[in-house]
């Protein structure tokens, strides 16, 4: 069951990616093929939690979300500018919230998940949870065409 769950989380962050990187309906000068490193560590995390990437070491995991922060750090850079270049609006409250409770959700799966993966650390369980939500979350901001803002 949660090899199944793990599967369709990796599956649902290559999706995302796809479409962040491609701008989807926001146009093609809305890409940020930086979300790809985050679905590259999330497919990291995803085999050494499923004991299928070196499961008796601990560098894999460390690695893993080392490589996810650098991936939000570089995407977040690229959304930032493509908010100051007024190609995308920025965030209000309701995705903020939106974000908040897909955090929540995915902590608190992660946790429900943990007791079931006694070999595994908790943060790459987490972390393996949380990143494919957060993609969804900046997906969403691709599939309806912005208005531009005009100044």
């Amino acid at each position: 069951m949660i090899s199944g769950l793990l599967v369709v989380l990796v599956v649902i962050g290559l999706m995302s990616s796809a479409l962040l990187a491609r701008g989807g309906k926001a146009g093609p000068e809305t890409a940020n093929p930086y979300w790809f490193l985050l679905s590259g560590a999330n497919i990291l995390l995803a085999l050494h939690v499923l004991g299928l990437l070196l499961p008796e070491t601990a560098f894999v995991p460390w690695t893993a979300v080392v490589f996810a922060f650098a991936g939000f750090a570089a995407a977040g850079l690229r959304e930032l500018s493509l908010w100051t270049h007024d190609l995308l609006p920025r965030p209000g409250n309701r995705e903020f919230i939106m974000e908040v409770i897909l955090i929540v959700t995915g902590v608190v799966t992660a946790n429900i998940m943990s007791p079931q993966l006694p070999d595994v650390p908790q943060f790459a369980v987490i972390a393996v949870v949380l990143v494919p939500l957060i993609m969804v979350r900046w997906a969403s901001t691709r599939l309806v065409a912005p208005t531009r803002m005009s100044g």
